[in-house]
């Protein structure tokens, strides 16, 4: 109806302009000198009355003409725009197409129909992706279904090999030996568990499904215990475990298991790549700055790469090493996801030959209204 409207307004200005060259025409044969004896047209004020009607008819009819042809169908494009950018969500695009009875000739019809063209275009290729989005969709589920499957199912029988190996280890009267290698198949069966559980934890804490269970704990207290656990484990063997505490009875709020099985992950990484009479020290001190207790895991180790700083927190990312990759890709991952869900950071410093530090930094726990300014604040607020 609209489109009518203006067609009927532009016709309509054509013919008011062709009325007015048709009646001003005959002033140029003397008729208007007969009829009006009081114009001269011997004079220039008769030849500029002449000239603005002519001028005029003619702009009339170019504007309606332009109007017709230029402005009428652009404002037809933008309307149709603007009407397809709301058909567009996250699932596709509903085409909103110019109709073939509403493109002109020319140019801008020639535009129209580029437009059209181009739209049905995208159509298909959003159409093509998404049926490949829906193909890889079904795929991750599969994967991720048959991935649980397979771990929960690794569970059962390590179990069941864990229990074996422990009733051989109680026999006190066989050899050193075999003492030795159910010790060393023992420490396999933990580390094969332990990446079970980092699998399943990564991938809840992924999906954001996994809960913390906090508990307030003194933080030298809690590595006291581990690194007593290590230590008559084996793991360590000849090399020196140290722990220097410099932030006696500072308090945190963390989920124990899991906390642990970070700190179990760094000294793990750190004796698999310290020499057997290397070192190991953890360190406990308080990052005033920020309010966070900082543990600190270093070994005089072969060192990491300053270009696997980052990579070796990611999912399946391992570090190379004389060619050789080294680890799993699997335990950095959930000890930066681990700690990251206690709202804290790790990051490591390491330099290829001078050894490796990684840092855990963990919020301490600091009662309401209190704002230690210092390490010794913090710990006297902890106390308190």
């Amino acid at each position: 109806m609209k489109t009518l409207y203006s067609s009927s307004i532009s016709i309509q200005i054509i013919v008011v302009s062709i009325l007015i060259t048709a009646l001003a025409a005959p002033c140029w044969f003397g008729v208007c000198e007969f009829l009006m004896p009081w114009v001269d047209l011997s004079h220039g004020f008769g030849h500029v009355i002449l000239l603005l009607l002519v001028s005029g008819t003619t702009s009339a009819v170019l504007l309606a003409v332009i109007r017709e042809r230029i402005f009428l169908p652009l404002r037809k494009i933008r309307s149709y725009n603007d009407r397809q950018s709301y058909e567009c969500t996250a699932d596709g695009c509903l085409v909103q197409l110019i109709p073939e009875n509403e493109i002109p000739r020319g140019e801008i019809g020639e535009l129209m129909q580029s437009r059209n063209a181009m739209l049905i275009q995208l159509q298909q290729v959003l159409a093509e992706r998404q049926e490949q989005y829906e193909k890889i969709r079904k795929l991750e589920k599969l994967k991720d279904d048959l991935f649980h499957m397979i771990v929960h199912d690794l569970k059962n029988p390590l179990g069941v090999l864990l229990l074996s190996l422990g009733i051989l280890q109680s026999r006190t009267h066989l050899p050193e030996p075999q003492q030795r290698l159910i010790r060393q198949g023992v420490r396999a069966a933990h580390d094969m568990k332990r990446m079970i559980e980092n699998l399943l934890d990564i991938a809840k804490m992924e999906e954001d499904k996994l809960s913390l269970h906090r508990t307030v704990t003194a933080a030298d207290q809690f590595i006291e215990a581990l690194l007593t656990r290590i230590r008559e484990s084996g793991m360590i063997a000849e090399r020196t475990l140290t722990f220097i505490n410099d932030a006696p009875g500072v308090q945190i709020s963390i989920d124990e298991d899991l906390v642990r099985r970070v700190l179990i992950n760094l000294l793990t990484n750190a004796v698999k790549h310290t020499p057997s009479t290397g070192y190991i020290v953890v360190r406990l001190d308080i990052n005033a700055s920020n309010q966070t207790a900082k543990i600190a895991v270093i070994d005089n180790g072969s060192g990491i790469a300053p270009e696997y700083h980052d990579k070796i927190f990611e999912k399946f990312e391992q570090g190379v090493m004389n060619g050789r990759r080294l680890g799993s890709g699997l335990g950095l991952t959930f000890c930066k996801l681990a700690v990251e869900a206690h709202g804290g950071r790790i990051w490591v410093e390491s330099e290829l030959g001078n050894g490796s530090t990684f840092f855990v930094e963990l919020p301490l726990r600091v009662q309401a209204g209190t704002t230690p300014s210092s390490p010794l604040d913090a710990t006297k607020t902890m106390k308190n």
